[in-house]
């Protein structure tokens, strides 16, 4: 995840209370944000030595990790505290409330803060997989803007100075009560590791308990899977319980109860394939065949019920009512665009459907089929997985019993004006289904260059999943309108060489750059970082510098209305200054030159305000554009950028739905984060975060999410919007201000409506 490096810390102490856990304040080293939603300003920061033993396998690694030990100077036996101001933060071994008999740590919040409790120095072996696990109550939590809630934390180097992982607990669970959280993690070239407990940006109480962090032993691994196989299987469970209540069902009922009887007792082995999709493991089709069962009661003499969904909305992979389609779908779009639409194929039997279909006659149109992953939030239908047609330009797919699985079809728009028809036919064993589809093309084009800059932390050369692939990841970011970049900060814009106290502009290394401009040609906008050893050589070599980097980048086509350059990624409150007196040197080394700076929800508004007055461009995290953000930056003067950390719980149609409100704001950039991770992200277990907007594991084509899809459709609709404002101001508001309601198919109907009055 991407993440800030330093933390300033303020040391405060605490007054005492009931069991207090009083920290001993030492001198604050910098520590990092706990990832890139986790922001607060103030800390106290307590340090005492904790013993470890050596990493051993099947030991739990974590010193009095029930908090059952000695209290020494109010501190439990082990542990160091890191808490806030006591008027507001509380920190206390609770006696009668805990998971292993004796008591827990507790932590309580008036409003929302942040405090952590935490082990440094672990000794574990590299390259080696740990299960980490630790028991969470939670009350009455309030959450603010960028809170991680009640979490976790896992450093590298037996610190918290950068992030291995995290774990959050969920701040709302649907029980009230103890819940249990684990991950396995590797733990790299780590041979020690650093772990936190923390109720971050929040107000409430939380509860930890039995910390254990464990090395991976093959029984373990064996239990681990079984759980996970649990966990996966039990909302499928709980769904089928439902439709057989709703049914008066009672032989699936006691089915049913035995069915739990075996999941609780069962072994499980690791799903073989999560890019297959569901079902994962035969006692999840069992479940999957009663629903089909009951679905053909509910739905007699239907054996497939074909709807038409949104392609953006979220769909349940096990539906109880779905209804038959039974009208054309219409599909509108501009001279060779692309739309997309969704149809649900529910299964309403016993056994697997195969359904076989072929792209019609004249169209040009990709089928994907929609795969449920694993997101912090449950199962979500988000990867996009390509069908590829035979050798007769027939593609297929199978339902299971009882299932409804979404299928995708992406349509390239052709430039013939008007409305044309066409059909799809699909077939199964059984029967045969037509769906017509009416394509609309109107006379309208989307602008060569897309009036919104926009980027995605790509970082091609440095991710597992796009290094070998330059020319598609061009390909797919050209095709979503990416037009700016953004250098990775590991690999900033040449650096001043200096030899003999001279600059030495000959021998600055381009190579990257170049490439970049080559891979990637259709950049228009590049936003690059420096560092703050550029500055070592004194203000006049770093002056020179800027004024060689500037005559470098022009002589590779990049002057100023394409170049931004930026010294921190979401600056805390102290490197505010630093960036207002690097742009400060900037300015007098070039003052055509152009700065840019992003920053989250760590600063106050007066922080804000010399940020917004030191840069040319400045970019809040989406959810820190407040009416008084924004206009402290108007007042500034600063141009409106943006940029957006998104989950893969983060609806589509949600993502889609910001760039109408960015236009609305009068953004002129924006980025996400991020295009991709080295992650894994058809198997992250335990609701592990995962941002990326692609999917690998097809050699072919880089598999997309539907936030990626919903992220092209947005650029569009900003540009439809670009359009609708300069012909007609006052369609333009009064559409622009229902699009809180979210209906965007019906406004984005209405924008090419009043740009086009044909159709």
């Amino acid at each position: 995840m991407k993440m800030s490096e330093r933390w300033p810390v303020s040391c405060l102490s605490m007054d005492g209370m009931d069991h207090p856990l009083k920290a001993k304040a030492k001198n604050c080293p910098l520590l990092p944000m706990l990832g890139r939603l986790m922001m607060i300003a103030v800390m106290l920061v307590a340090t005492c030595a904790s013993v470890h033993a050596d990493a051993g396998e099947g030991q739990n690694l974590i010193a009095n990790s029930g908090f059952d030990e000695a209290v020494s100077d109010g501190i439990p036996t082990g542990w160091e505290i890191q808490t806030a101001r006591s008027e507001i933060a509380r920190v206390s071994v609770d006696t009668t409330n805990s998971t292993t008999g004796r008591q827990s740590i507790r932590i309580d919040h008036r409003q929302p803060f942040y405090t952590r409790i935490e082990q440094l120095n672990i000794k574990v072996k590299p390259r080696t997989d740990y299960l980490v696990r630790f028991d969470c109550k939670v009350q009455n939590i309030r959450e603010s803007t960028g809170s991680r809630g009640a979490s976790l934390f896992i450093g590298n180097n037996g610190t918290l100075m950068s992030l291995l992982s995290r774990i959050q607990a969920e701040s709302q669970p649907a029980t009230p009560g103890w819940h249990t959280y684990s991950r396995v993690i590797n733990t790299g070239s780590n041979q020690e590791i650093g772990i936190c407990l923390t109720l971050h940006n929040a107000a409430g109480s939380v509860w930890f308990d039995n910390i254990q962090i464990m090395e991976m032993t093959p029984t373990l691994t064996q239990s681990l899977a079984s759980e996970r196989a649990r966990q996966l299987i039990r909302p499928d469970l709980e769904a089928v319980r439902n439709l057989a209540r709703e049914t008066g069902n009672e032989t699936v009922l006691a089915r049913l109860k035995e069915i739990e009887t075996s999941l609780a007792t069962q072994s499980f082995p690791e799903a073989k394939d999560y890019t297959a999709g569901l079902p994962f493991f035969d006692l999840q089709a069992q479940l999957y065949e009663l629903h089909g069962q009951m679905l053909q009661t509910k739905h007699p003499q239907k054996d497939l019920i074909i709807s038409a969904v949104s392609p953006f909305a979220r769909s349940s992979h096990l539906q109880a009512s779905p209804t038959q389609i039974n009208e054309p779908i219409k599909v509108i779009g501009l001279r060779n665009d692309v739309e997309q639409f969704a149809l649900n194929f529910t299964n309403c039997s016993t056994s697997p459907v195969v359904v076989r279909s072929a792209v019609p006659a004249g169209v040009e149109m990709i089928v994907r089929r929609v795969v449920e992953v694993q997101s912090s939030i449950g199962m979500m239908d988000d990867a996009l997985r390509r069908i590829y047609p035979d050798d007769k330009g027939q593609f297929s797919f199978e339902v299971p019993a009882g299932m409804t699985r979404q299928i995708w079809f992406e349509v390239t728009l052709d430039d013939q004006l008007g409305q044309k028809q066409v059909a799809l036919e699909f077939q199964t064993d059984a029967k045969t289904f037509m769906q017509t589809i009416d394509l609309t093309v109107v006379d309208l084009a989307y602008p060569e260059s897309m009036p919104l800059k926009t980027f995605s932390y790509v970082w091609p050369y440095a991710r597992k999943i796009t290094s070998g692939r330059i020319p598609q990841v061009a390909a797919d970011l050209k095709k979503h309108h990416s037009n700016a970049w953004m250098n990775r900060r590991g690999q900033p814009l040449p650096g001043p060489v200096v030899e003999n106290g001279q600059l030495v502009p000959e021998k600055m290394k381009w190579e990257l750059v170049e490439k970049s401009l080559q891979d990637f040609p259709f950049q228009e906008t590049f936003v690059y970082f420096i560092h703050e050893n550029h500055l070592q050589y004194g203000p006049e070599i770093f002056r020179q510098w800027v004024r060689e980097a500037v005559r470098g980048f022009a002589q590779r086509g990049i002057g100023y209305d394409k170049l931004l350059i930026t010294c921190f990624d979401e600056p805390f409150s102290a490197e505010v200054k630093k960036i207002a007196e690097i742009n400060k040197l900037i300015r007098e080394a070039d003052p055509k030159l152009r700065t840019y700076s992003n920053f989250h929800d760590a600063l106050t508004k007066a922080e804000i305000k010399l940020l917004a007055e030191s840069v040319d461009v400045i970019a809040p995290e989406y959810h820190q554009m407040t009416r008084a953000n924004l206009s402290i930056i108007r007042q500034a003067g600063a141009e409106l950028w943006a940029y957006r950390v998104q989950e893969r719980s983060t609806l589509p149609e949600d993502v889609r739905l910001a760039f109408w409100k960015l236009h609305e704001a009068g953004v002129k950039g924006y980025s996400v984060w991020a295009y991709a991770e080295d992650k894994d992200g058809w198997n992250m277990p335990d609701g592990t975060s995962f941002y990326n907007m692609i999917y690998d594991g097809d050699k072919q084509d880089l598999t997309p999410s539907k936030r990626w899809e919903a992220w092209r459709e947005g650029i569009e609709d900003f540009a439809l919007l670009d359009q609708l404002k300069a012909r007609s101001p006052t369609t333009y508001r009064e559409i622009i201000g229902r699009s809180h309601m979210n209906n965007l198919a019906t406004l984005r109907a209405e924008v090419l409506n009043a740009l086009t009055g044909n159709h």
